[in-house]
């Protein structure tokens, strides 16, 4: 086991904007990026914990005007807010798609496997619900922090794809 969570290994990306609402009706259209939400985490596109599109089209205007990261095809979900099951689920992204700041995206390097990180996040489902669950408010909430020092095995990469 590492000494912290996917972090050490992995990028995670948060959006601390709305997407996709400014723009989506714009003239730029044709360019547009799919966007995923939690509702497009839990719904639209998920097919056996993948997010194979997005529900909605977010525009260049939008991605701009909103400071939207590109998350690349193989970064691995993980819903951050919701009430019922949504909060602490991952999925792994099969598409490059842009993100609400309902999810964050960790965007794995050479020697984490995205597969491995998914099994191993959605392991420990009821862990990440209870670290969200400790904040004191009304409403749970993982944060990124919360998720970068979440302690995650990271066996040899050979191993992570047996």
């Amino acid at each position: 086991m590492n000494g912290g969570g996917p972090a050490g290994a992995c990028c995670v990306v948060n959006v601390t904007h709305r997407f996709g609402e400014p723009g989506r009706e714009g003239s730029d259209k044709g360019e547009a990026r799919p966007g995923v939400g939690t509702t497009g985490h839990r719904h639209a596109a998920v097919s056996g914990d993948e997010v194979t599109e997005g529900p909605d089209l977010v525009t260049p205007d939008a991605l701009r005007m909103c400071h939207l990261p590109i998350v690349p095809a193989g970064s691995v979900l993980v819903a951050l807010t919701g009430q019922g099951k949504t909060r602490g689920q991952a999925a792994v992204l099969r598409i490059e798609a842009t993100i609400n700041q309902h999810l964050a995206a960790i965007v794995c390097d050479d020697d984490l496997d995205g597969e491995f990180l998914f099994w191993a996040l959605t392991g420990q489902y009821m862990a990440l619900r209870m670290v969200s669950d400790g904040q004191g408010g009304t409403k749970g909430a993982l944060t990124c922090d919360e998720l970068g020092r979440f302690p995650i095995p990271k066996p040899p990469l050979a191993e992570q794809r047996a």
